[in-house]
C-alpha cells in the first residue's frame, strides 16, 4: 500500500510539473492579412490590435501582420485604417 501511494504521489507531481512547464511555452504567433472587402486589395500600414491588451502591430506593404506570443485569452482583433469606417 505504501508503494502505491508513493507512485500516485510521483505521478501527481509529474503531472503538475509538466503542466506548469507547458504553460510557460510561448504560444503560436497570430498571423493574417488585412484587405479591402470590396476590391480585395491589401491595406498596408493598417493598425491591428488585440482587444483589451496593449499588443498590436502594423501591416506590411502587402497587408500581412504577425503578433508574436499573443495572450491565450485574447480572442478579438481590432483593425483600423485611415479613411475607413
Amino acid at each position: 500500500m505504501h508503494l502505491r501511494s508513493a507512485c500516485l504521489l510521483i505521478i501527481l507531481f509529474l503531472t503538475c510539473f509538466l503542466t506548469q512547464l507547458n504553460a510557460q511555452v510561448p504560444g503560436d504567433p497570430l498571423k493574417g492579412y488585412v484587405l479591402d472587402f470590396k476590391s480585395k486589395e491589401a491595406l498596408p500600414n493598417a493598425n491591428v490590435r488585440l482587444k483589451d491588451t496593449d499588443r498590436g502591430v502594423i501591416t506590411n506593404t502587402e497587408g500581412y501582420f504577425i503578433i508574436l506570443n499573443p495572450p491565450a485569452d485574447a480572442d478579438t482583433l481590432l483593425v483600423s485604417y485611415i479613411g475607413y469606417r
